[in-house]
C-alpha cells in the first residue's frame, strides 16, 4: 500500500496469490468442500415443504401436498414414497395404488414416476422396490 493525499493505492503479491490458488483448488481440496455439504438438511426441508404432516414420523397423517417441477426435488420426494416399500416384495398393481393413495391422490401418477425414476420396477402387473 502507498498513500497519495487522501488515496491509497495496493498492490497485489501475484505469486502469494498463486501460491493460495494452487492450495485452494486442488482436487482433494474442492472434493472437501463438496463433502460439507450437509445433503440431509437440504433433503429436510424439501419434506418440509412438500410434505403435509411429520413426515419422520409414521403414525402421524402425511401426504404429499404437491409433486415438486425441479428434478433434484422430485426425486427427494420419490425417494422418500419408495421407502414405504418393502425391498424384495413383490406387490399387485392394485396393492401399489392403496398404499401410494394415502400419500397423493393420483397414485397412477406417482407409480409411473417412481418407474421412471427406477426406484421401482413394473413386471407382469406386479411392482417392487429396486
Amino acid at each position: 500500500m502507498r498513500p497519495e493525499g487522501n488515496t491509497h493505492f495496493y498492490q497485489l503479491d501475484k505469486e502469494v496469490l498463486q501460491t493460495i490458488t494452487q492450495e485452494a483448488f486442488k482436487p482433494e481440496k474442492i472434493a472437501s468442500f463438496a463433502e460439507d455439504v450437509n445433503f440431509k438438511t437440504w433433503e429436510t426441508k424439501v419434506l418440509n415443504t412438500y410434505v403435509e404432516g411429520v413426515f419422520q414420523n409414521s403414525d402421524s397423517r402425511q401426504y404429499i401436498k404437491e409433486i415438486p417441477n425441479s428434478s433434484k426435488k422430485r426425486l427427494t420426494i420419490l425417494k422418500w414414497v419408495i421407502e414405504k416399500f418393502e425391498i424384495g416384495i413383490k406387490y399387485p398393481e392394485d396393492a401399489v395404488n392403496e398404499i401410494l393413495n394415502r400419500y397423493y391422490p393420483d397414485s397412477e401418477s406417482l407409480r409411473k414416476e417412481l418407474i421412471a425414476s427406477r426406484l421401482m420396477r413394473e413386471e407382469n402387473g406386479m411392482c417392487s422396490r429396486c
